[in-house]
């Protein structure tokens, strides 16, 4: 991805939440290694005095060199730990953030984190499973769709990442 300077974390937020096809119905927050991890970068709801609030602090302020490295942490229950490492620094203004590559289906928002997201996907492996028909019905599938966790249509994401503001 590539992401204006001036954007808030809370808006680098909202552009993993694009990339992801997830809703954004849970706190977040940003550290340099993750849980307890100084300084805290936290969505404006999170009850946590030791965390600044994401929408007052600006993305530049704290990548400043490359190679650098934060941890992103969605979804407290599921707790999803993301590792964002600062490939480069471009010197342009950029009034958009834009999706240059990815990799795969992202797991479902509220699927129980990283452990349940690879059983869902064993799951659905195999048709002769006890829970196939119930987790198919879950993601919403009709008879005739399949679900490929290689499968990534990243137009529609590059569309839904372009469109934060």
């Amino acid at each position: 991805m590539q992401i204006p300077s001036q954007w808030s974390f809370d808006m680098l937020h909202g552009v993993i939440q694009a990339a992801f096809g997830w809703g954004n119905y849970h706190q977040y927050l940003f550290s340099p290694r993750g849980w307890g991890s100084d300084p805290c970068i936290g969505a404006s709801n999170l009850e946590d005095p030791g965390c600044q609030d994401a929408t007052k602090t600006e993305l530049r302020n704290y990548f400043t060199y490359t190679k650098q490295n934060f941890t992103y942490i969605y979804d407290f229950g599921d707790n999803w730990i993301h590792h964002i490492l600062l490939e480069e620094i471009i010197h342009e203004n950029r009034i958009n953030a834009d999706l240059i590559d990815g990799k795969g289906k992202c797991p479902p928002e509220d699927c129980g984190g990283s452990y349940a997201y690879m059983d869902l996907k064993l799951i659905l492996g195999d048709p002769d499973y006890p829970e196939y028909n119930e987790i198919r019905e879950w993601l919403g599938l009709n008879k005739t769709e399949n679900w490929n966790p290689e499968e990534i249509d990243l137009n529609v994401l590059r569309q839904a990442v372009h469109a934060v503001r």
